[in-house]
């Protein structure tokens, strides 16, 4: 690791076998696990963390590549031990120790509003450190939207290491996005946002909608994946994935190929990708058919692995249900290498 951020806790525990069972199959999906006679070790693109079992509970550790990352680390390691041990006690020392706000917490100010599409309108914000957010590996926040009409108040940070969030009618409605674009000169970062169909729409489209220069929010991050391993990538989703992986395009070697499967509600919304060289494009149209059904993106899925030798790295973002579908059907597809990383990006409400 280039350069380090560290941290450490010592968490008392009157027995830490049972919360670190839970917390290594709670992770196994999510991160590289390294199961230890002495306890484990926890490998993710935040950084790593070393679990030892101590006579008084567990020590741990943590590294990272930067401030915000190890932010991440720290808040999810806290998180989970009042979620899993109730009873444990905390003791941070190291980086971030004693800090009154999350380090990976910044407020930001809106530059400009436009439509990059008819359903995809792109937010420009200001912010102190948008450095923190160009990280190639990590391509998300977590937006955090202030009640409207109100003063915003923003998270805390508790001696054991828990974010605190404000309550009643200050509370901060949150959603994760894609960070579209860095502009380190200006200042500035980029969002996009599908106007989803109101069924769909929450806190981030009703914040996009009435956004304009001047209004306020806040950030946590960045985190998430970046750009997946592989000499081929495959690429699928709705509306709701092209912000990511228009990101994962621009940012990909520019020797991979790159495999776009996209369902959209028209032809209007192509204009979303530029075609480059080593880019196939499949566009799949609704035309107003019900958003969430799987089976459109499963018989792209086929014939794209039907048509070519390749293996490609698999990468999706979509609708719950269909994320659901598309994890069970490539579980039996052998011709895609490693575990394919399906994310639900939203959820429709039946």
């Amino acid at each position: 690791m280039r350069s380090s951020f560290r941290t450490a806790a010592s968490v008392r525990l009157a027995d830490p076998d049972p919360f670190i069972a839970v917390l290594l199959d709670h992770l196994e999906t999510h991160a590289e696990i390294e199961r230890l006679p002495d306890g484990a070790t926890i490998r993710s693109p935040y950084g790593s963390v070393r679990l030892r079992r101590m006579p008084w509970g567990l020590k741990v550790d943590a590294v990272s590549a930067s401030a915000e990352a190890l932010a991440t680390v720290k808040s999810f390691i806290a998180d989970h031990v009042f979620e899993f041990a109730a009873e444990a006690r905390v003791d941070w020392s190291g980086h971030g120790a004693g800090d009154a706000v999350p380090s990976h917490f910044q407020e930001i100010v809106v530059e400009a509003v436009f439509d990059v599409t008819p359903r995809m309108r792109r937010i420009v914000f200001r912010c102190d450190n948008v450095a923190a957010l160009a990280a190639a590996e990590h391509h998300h926040i977590r937006l955090l939207v202030p009640p409207e009409g109100r003063a915003p108040r923003w998270p805390g940070l508790s001696d054991d290491g828990r974010i605190t969030w404000p309550q009643g009618e200050d509370a901060l409605a949150s959603r994760v996005y894609t960070i579209r674009s860095t502009d380190g000169e200006a200042g500035t970062f980029a969002v996009d946002f599908v106007l989803h169909h109101d069924a769909a729409a929450g806190p981030g489209v009703a914040f996009a909608l009435r956004a304009e220069p001047g209004s306020c929010a806040g950030l946590l991050g960045p985190g998430g994946g970046g750009v997946p391993g592989g000499r081929s990538l495959l690429l699928l989703g709705d509306e709701t994935a092209l912000p990511a992986i228009a990101r994962m395009i621009e940012t990909a070697d520019p020797q991979t190929h790159i495999t776009a499967i996209v369902e959209i509600e028209d032809d209007a919304e192509r204009a979303y990708l530029c075609p480059r060289p080593g880019l196939d494009i499949r566009w799949i149209c609704r035309h107003g058919s019900r958003t969430g059904d799987p089976s459109p993106l499963l018989r792209a899925l086929d014939s794209r692995l039907a048509a070519s030798d390749e293996e490609p790295v698999v990468w999706a973002g979509c609708e719950h249900a269909v994320a659901v579908e598309l994890r069970k059907h490539l579980a039996g597809v052998d011709r895609v290498p490693g575990r394919p990383q399906v994310t639900a990006y939203w959820k429709r409400q039946i």
